[in-house]
């Protein structure tokens, strides 16, 4: 299996992913990558970044948690409705 099929397939069912996570679970370390070309094939993924305080000194650090946005499918007679941008 690939990369992205792994990625891909962790993100419809769990719904994110961090590169922690991809790292322990599939031994992908460029996560970002993978999401990229993703991104490029149009999945919907969006960036949140996360901010951990480490509890021993203090210090702050941010990390990437990659989040899958669900497709929307419309059904056959839908219709966009339209707004003319006349007065």
């Amino acid at each position: 299996m690939t990369q992205k099929k792994k990625i891909l397939d962790h993100l419809q069912k769990i719904g994110s992913i961090t590169p922690k996570e991809s790292w322990e679970r599939y031994g992908i370390y460029r996560l970002s990558s993978v999401i990229h070309k993703l991104r490029t094939d149009g999945y919907g993924i969006e960036t949140i970044t996360i901010e951990h305080r480490n509890p021993n000194d203090g210090n702050v650090s941010h990390y990437a948690k990659y989040v899958y946005v669900q497709p929307v499918r419309l059904g056959a007679n839908y219709k966009i409705p339209f707004r003319s941008t006349q007065q």
